[in-house]
């Protein structure tokens, strides 16, 4: 048996991360990771960092995305000195459009941002292809949000594990079979070894409930089947992430398109379906006609982490030692910089800059 001080489970955005944040609070970090940094929900992600995009009320949620939105540009800008990565930060501000008969649920969320003292425009027609020339003739308003970005997700895996590493995080291959309190804190119990540590972070994505002894109800957190499309344009086709009821649609500086996403509880099958791709396709020639002759570059699928309220689970798990980090469905990339030193402050006994009450596990038993 191995005797550590800190072990985070999972080595996705959220694991090293976390991990990266402990290290840099003087900790000794090891990473257990079944496969490769990244592989699974990380890595297909959209890298939407588009709070008001996905916050339709204030509260709590609302604070820890803007909150983390805030912490972006020190934390790419760290990122990238650090490892010399580029991740493609963006002020590219969010657009979100409505079709003939969707325009009153802008006008409510238009409402909502007033309330709140929160930047906005509310467009007609003209004025959103005005902004975004290639838009659709069917487009009848949008509601633009200047501050929202978008980062490449690839990239900041990439430069997240090499930092942590490069940061005195070690990274070890196994696959965790169970948890327990131990007199040192937490015994984790894998394929191929055993390991005790003071502090565990359970960071498994769409894996998390599926662990015997992490305290959490077997659904949980359940995995939900995003599956997306990448498009190859000669050049950048929209200059914002655009949403409507139907999908959204990401530029790359380089002209790629990517388009998302599906929302499919089907366990962890992780197959690409006809009708998955025939219905973004369909979205994104709604929103973009001209997108008919450009060519499909790559499909995939990942597996987001679903919690029934759409709310992460932050903060500490069911007996002493054990922390969660988990549940963030479609905010995983946004939320990194936020949930990482918020939870990295309060396992070093801190107040975190913000309250995690909200996010703690014991709603969802």
């Amino acid at each position: 048996m191995t005797e550590l001080d800190a072990l985070v489970i999972g080595g996705g955005i959220h694991g090293c991360a976390v991990a990266l944040e402990l290290a840099n609070r003087g900790r000794t970090v090891t990473v257990l990771e079944k496969s490769v940094p990244g592989a699974e929900a990380s890595s297909a992600a959209g890298g939407i960092l588009g709070p008001l995009l996905e916050c339709d009320a204030g509260g709590p949620f609302l604070d820890l995305c803007r909150h983390s939105l805030a912490l972006y540009p020190e934390w790419v800008a760290r990122l990238e000195a650090t490892t010399g990565i580029a991740l493609e930060l963006r002020d590219c501000g969010g657009l979100l459009v409505a079709f003939d008969g969707e325009e009153h649920g802008l006008q409510e969320r238009a409402a909502v941002l007033a309330s709140l003292q929160i930047e906005h425009a509310l467009l007609d027609g003209d004025e959103v292809r005005s902004r975004e020339p290639g838009l659709a003739p069917g487009v009848t308003a949008g509601l633009w949000l200047p501050n929202e970005k978008r980062v490449e997700p690839r990239a900041i895996m990439s430069a997240l594990a090499l930092a942590a590493r490069m940061a005195g995080v070690e990274f070890a291959r196994d696959s965790v079979q169970s948890l327990a309190p131990s007199p040192r804190g937490v015994r984790v119990r894998g394929k191929s070894d055993t390991w005790e540590a003071s502090d565990v972070v359970l960071a498994a994505g769409a894996w998390s409930s599926a662990v015997n002894g992490s305290g959490l109800r077997p659904d949980a957190v359940k995995p939900a089947r995003g599956q997306m499309v990448m498009l190859q344009a000669e050049r950048p086709l929209t200059g914002a992430v655009v949403f409507s009821e139907r999908g959204y649609v990401v530029p790359r500086d380089d002209g790629r398109l990517l388009c998302g996403s599906t929302l499919e509880f089907e366990g962890f099958r992780k197959e690409i379906t006809t009708e998955g791709i025939r219905s973004i396709l369909a979205m994104v020639m709604e929103l973009l006609p001209e997108v008919g002759d450009v060519p499909i570059a790559q499909t995939w699928a990942g597996f987001r982490p679903y919690t029934d309220d759409h709310l992460p689970i932050i903060g500490a798990g069911s007996y002493p030692g054990l922390w969660l980090a988990t549940g963030h469905y479609r905010n995983g990339i946004l939320l990194a910089p936020a949930s990482a030193t918020c939870l990295a402050a309060a396992i070093c006994g801190d107040t975190p800059e913000c309250a995690l009450d909200a996010f703690g596990a014991d709603r969802l038993s």
